[in-house]
């Protein structure tokens, strides 16, 4: 790991974790440098889609490592079949110092374009790589947007109103801040977080989407804009392996 982190961030180091949109610039090669310094992370640590940096799976291990990882388990809470091809997994970090951070993640059929990755087994190895990414991603306190309160524990001392109405503020707040989501003349474009999700691009069309959440899936007000938030992070970040 100290060889991986001691690796300079060149040109050729940046264009071997990006996809074959990026271009590689000197100004993506300074941004991605910014990131290793000030993350400490490994080049290796780094996808780039889309021009854009990400910390995966590897970079998000090597902060926990560091930090005292001592296990990570994975359950299953809903395993995918060919009936129904649908997984949800549960991913539980814990380190040497007794700290312990959870995470959920859903994969379906329905997310893959290609019918071969549709199979059982693809969607519950999905559905378990997000979740572990997730919990890192909580344990290590780097990732992107803000912290949700199903992340800081706020939500268990406050009133169901309050919680949702905070989530939905932190949703809001989060998807501000993400250039995907950013109209031609810069601010927030909500017709763009609707099409991500394929919600009508209608007033009330995400108010619907967040209600049939909590129809379908049992859960409160404020649980659903934090899935909702999830599966739009998902969308932005591309599932890194």
């Amino acid at each position: 790991m100290t060889e991986q982190a001691l690796m300079p961030v060149t040109s050729n180091t940046v264009a071997k974790q990006a996809d074959r949109e990026t271009r590689v610039t000197t100004e993506l090669v300074a941004l991605v440098q910014g990131m290793v310094q000030e993350l400490g992370v490994p080049i290796t640590g780094i996808n780039i889609l889309g021009g854009r940096p990400y910390i995966n799976t590897d970079g998000y291990l090597f902060k926990a490592h560091q930090q005292g990882l001592k296990s990570i388990k994975v359950e299953i809470e809903h395993e995918a079949t060919k009936q129904d091809p649908r997984a949800k997994m549960k991913a539980t970090v814990e380190f040497a110092d007794g700290r312990v951070f959870e995470a959920n993640a859903w994969h379906s059929a329905e997310s893959e374009k290609m019918s071969t990755m549709r199979h059982p087994d693809n969607i519950n190895n999905k559905a378990e790589t997000k979740a572990v990414r997730r919990a890192l991603r909580r344990a290590t306190g780097i990732g992107v947007g803000f912290a949700s309160i199903d992340e800081n524990g706020e939500e268990a001392t406050a009133a169901p109103e309050d919680a949702g109405r905070q989530a939905q503020k932190d949703f809001w707040g989060w998807a501000s801040h993400e250039e995907f989501f950013q109209g031609p003349e810069g601010g927030l474009d909500k017709m763009k977080v609707h099409r991500a999700l394929g919600v009508p691009e209608k007033d009330g069309g995400l108010r619907e989407y967040v209600d049939q959440l909590k129809k379908d899936e049992e859960i409160t007000e404020a649980a659903a804009w934090h899935r909702l938030r999830d599966r739009l992070e998902d969308i932005v970040m591309g599932v890194l392996e």
